[in-house]
């Protein structure tokens, strides 16, 4: 039963590329996610102690999906989670993932403030408070 679950997630997880790679962010998710929860029942360390670098490598991709549909939000919650368990992994092969992962927070966390920056300009804006819109406006820009 183990190995045809692990086959069934490594498909998964196959056809979740396929779309990534087709620019189907949604319809890779999907997948992620499916592929994901095969991976918790397997490995999670909360069920039964084991822990598998694919649920950090899998948690990345999911936050990568998220971030292409600019849900920086969901975005952030996985890649914090893919970040935590690959700062646990002793495997050098997996430091270049990681360093990805923390330069890819970085990136999104600046796209939030960008994002909030932009709306409070939007805000000023409507009330014609074009001044303060304007370094709302500016200093959005700056973090990007």
């Amino acid at each position: 039963m183990i190995l045809i679950s692990l086959v069934s997630q490594r498909l998964i997880a196959n056809i979740a590329r396929v779309y990534k790679k087709q620019e189907k962010y949604a319809e890779a998710l999907n997948y992620y996610s499916t592929s994901l929860n095969i991976l918790k029942r397997l490995y999670d360390p909360d069920n039964n102690g084991k822990f598998h670098p694919d649920l950090a490598v899998t948690h990345y991709e999911i936050s990568l999906m998220y971030e292409k549909m600019r849900e920086y939000s969901n975005a952030l919650t996985y890649l914090k989670a893919s970040i935590k368990m690959l700062s646990k992994l002793k495997d050098p092969s997996y430091s270049k993932l990681l360093n990805q992962a923390l330069a890819e927070k970085e990136k999104i966390q600046m796209i939030k403030t960008a994002n909030s920056l932009k709306t409070q300009g939007n805000i000023h804006f409507q009330d014609f408070k074009h001044q303060k819109a304007q370094e709302c406006y500016e200093k959005a820009l700056s973090y990007l």
